[in-house]
């Protein structure tokens, strides 16, 4: 799972803008955002497990973000990692070739660099569409999918964005912040953007913005099982070329 929104070229003093949850086991291993030592250039999480990660920012401006997909009964399953593919365009900027694609496990990707933002997806078969100017939210569906969850994080965004106050990045962290259990009638997967649960849920929550100068900031806060406040790490970064 996970639930990720890109707002690009939307407002004239944050013209980008990411905000997203990473929902993963709690006992795989995780280092939070960091600059890297190993790859100066990237500011990101990093999956210990796999060595990649679900969402980074570089200082030479490329910005990319991974959710796995929501498996179909029976289909074969690869063993590619996802994370990888973040790292892939963060660190050389390369997209993945639609045969590549296929080696990967069920995935949307989001990457936005020189070419603005570009989303990429290998089910139900290798995908790629530029996108324009708006809110592009995807979860484990299809790219702006009319889940619950995808409608309620876009509605959230589209109002901050158009309020008369100024922009309080931080303040994003509200609309992605824990939430009471979904319905017994509805599904969980489409239904919350925060989850909870004792093995497997929201691991943190990331808010990114860069404003019309090319100032970036990124912030991450992580969580435990039950929803508790583990600790917040944030990252400044200067994008080249302004998104506007």
């Amino acid at each position: 799972m996970c639930i990720i929104a890109v707002a690009y070229q939307v407002n004239s003093d944050w013209p980008l803008l990411a905000i997203a949850n990473r929902d993963e086991f709690h006992d795989r291993p995780s280092a939070p955002l960091s600059q890297w030592e190993d790859c100066p250039d990237v500011i990101a999480g990093r999956d210990i497990e796999a060595g990649g990660t679900w969402l980074g920012v570089t200082h030479s401006g490329r910005l990319a973000a991974v959710s796995n997909v929501r498996r179909v009964e029976g289909a074969p399953v690869p063993d590619g990692s996802r994370g990888v593919l973040v790292l892939d365009y963060l660190n050389n900027g390369l997209l993945p070739t639609d045969e590549a694609a296929q080696l990967i496990r069920p995935f949307n990707l989001i990457t936005v660099g020189p070419a603005g933002p570009i989303f990429l997806t290998n089910r139900p078969r290798s995908r790629r569409q530029v996108l324009k100017r708006g809110i592009h939210v995807f979860s484990n569906g299809a790219l702006n999918d009319h889940w619950p969850k995808t409608r309620r994080l876009k509605s959230a965004l589209a109002g901050r964005i158009s309020s008369s106050a100024p922009l309080d990045l931080t303040g994003l962290f509200d609309e992605l912040a824990p939430e009471t259990a979904a319905s017994c009638s509805a599904d969980p997967i489409e239904e919350s953007i925060f989850v909870l649960g004792p093995t497997y849920g929201t691991r943190c929550s990331t808010v990114l913005g860069v404003d019309a100068s090319g100032a970036g900031k990124i912030v991450e806060r992580s969580f435990g099982p039950t929803g508790e406040f583990l600790g917040e790490s944030s990252g400044a970064f200067a994008w080249p070329t302004p998104p506007c």
